[in-house]
């Protein structure tokens, strides 16, 4: 069976990008258990490294669970974002070092939302003909479904950050100084702000894309694997 695969290099640049990403996830959350242990690293801290691993094998595990596939590309992307937002970013404290990361990152958020969105488009409203695509619909889907994640994302932010005590939303400096009044919302009204540019560019590339290639929205598929094509891949990996 492996005679009869071909292998294009987008699926070694998946398998090496997982790799890369999740070997460092791993090394970072055994650092953070010996951290914790000689205390020069806080639990909290650790607790983050471990959920960041995990993530990085979620895309994997739905895969095997669902038994569904998306291209490798899309996944490669995903991976690498997990190692600019996360390892970057929380790991190596780019968030805290560098006042614009955070920028980049909600602007790639939000684009890489929008652009994706479009295989949620195709597994159900278009899902018997994806050449029936709405440009206006689509448009707005795309827009309004990153601006929706990223909504959620905040409020994600905000529940740890009374969980944990952490400063995901820089409402208090690095010196232990809150902010009051319109600067205790910046960092969470930037963030939006951001998510919605990068939807703005993420949806307009797309439909640049489909004005010169009507068939492009269709590469956008979600293959579901039936139980013998799933243990083939088994077999084959």
């Amino acid at each position: 069976m492996r005679e009869d695969r071909k292998y294009h290099i987008r699926d070694y640049l998946n398998i090496v990008v997982f790799y890369c990403v999740f070997i460092s996830f791993f090394v970072a959350s055994i650092m953070g258990i010996v951290g914790v242990a000689n205390g020069s690293i806080e639990p909290k801290k650790l607790v983050f490294r471990l959920l960041l691993t995990f993530i990085v094998c979620l895309p994997y595990l739905l895969k095997k669970i669902f038994r569904f596939k998306i291209s490798t590309l899309a996944t490669s992307l995903i991976y690498f974002y997990i190692f600019l937002a996360g390892f970057l970013g929380v790991v190596l404290e780019f968030y805290s070092k560098l006042e614009w990361w955070d920028i980049i990152i909600h602007f790639l958020m939000g684009l890489l939302l929008a652009v994706f969105s479009i295989y949620i488009l195709n597994a159900t409203v278009y899902k018997k003909d994806t050449s029936k695509h709405n440009m206006v619909f689509t448009c707005l889907f795309m827009i309004m479904f990153a601006l929706s994640v990223g909504a959620i994302w905040e409020m994600g932010e905000y529940l740890i950050d009374g969980i944990f005590d952490s400063g995901f939303q820089r409402y208090v400096t690095y010196g232990g100084l809150y902010y009051v009044g319109r600067l205790a919302l910046t960092d969470t009204m930037v963030d939006l702000i951001m998510d919605f540019a990068g939807a703005i560019a993420g949806t307009s590339t797309v439909m640049l894309i489909w004005t010169y290639y009507s068939q492009f929205l269709k590469t956008f598929k979600i293959k579901k694997l039936k139980k013998s094509e799933q243990e083939i891949e088994c077999i084959e990996e």
